[in-house]
């Protein structure tokens, strides 16, 4: 049985899902609607 993928796209996800525990679905990685609201001083962006 072989874990090797040809999808790098596919592995990305993987890795930062589980090894750097930062999913795609995260809404900190910047992909949050706009109309979010943080409570954060300038939503938390510098």
């Amino acid at each position: 049985m072989s874990n090797q993928t040809h999808d790098v796209a596919i592995l990305n996800e993987k890795v930062y899902a589980q090894l750097f525990l930062t999913p795609s679905s995260d809404p900190w990685l910047g992909l949050a609607p706009s109309d979010a609201y943080s409570a954060i001083d300038n939503d938390g962006l510098r």
